[in-house]
């Protein structure tokens, strides 16, 4: 298999939609525009294998141990470690985690645009919203749902 073909059955995430990256200036080509029951979609979906690899990518900038991350992710090491090498995650939650992360991300990225300094460290420094508790932390022992959340509540 090519780096080109992807497997149908492989799960398709979605990282945004295509106003939040052109907002952010980047102009999107259709192909990453996936059809959804025959009707065209704002939201911009990429195979779970390069959604996996981004989330790492993602978690790396933030300044996350590479042995935290399948535990961020929600899967096992060996997991973790057959994604970045082909193998696609299937498991809901590992699924979800991954989709939580690009949301996360993409938060920062409206919520500090021009302060790349602030989106690195946010993850890994201490905040009260999370009684004082840093998000990673809470991504550790609650998942990701939460800091997602607030991140959400944050744009609104």
């Amino acid at each position: 298999m090519t780096d080109n073909i992807t497997d149908s059955r492989e799960p398709r995430i979605s990282i945004g939609t295509i106003a939040e990256f052109e907002m952010r200036g980047f102009l999107i080509p259709n192909t990453f525009c996936d059809p959804i029951a025959g009707k065209a979609t704002d939201q911009i979906m990429i195979p779970g294998g390069k959604a996996v690899i981004l989330a790492l990518d993602i978690l790396k900038s933030w300044n996350i141990p590479a042995a935290q991350c399948a535990n961020v992710l929600g899967a096992t090491p060996d997991s973790l470690e057959s994604y970045t090498h082909g193998r696609y995650p299937t498991d809901k939650t590992v699924l979800q985690r991954i989709q939580d992360i690009h949301a996360m991300h993409r938060a920062l990225m409206l919520l500090a645009p021009h302060n790349p300094e602030y989106r690195t460290l946010w993850c890994t420094s201490h905040n009260n919203a999370f009684g004082g508790k840093r998000p990673i932390d809470i991504i550790l022992t609650e998942g990701t749902q939460k800091v997602r959340q607030y991140l959400d509540r944050c744009l609104d």
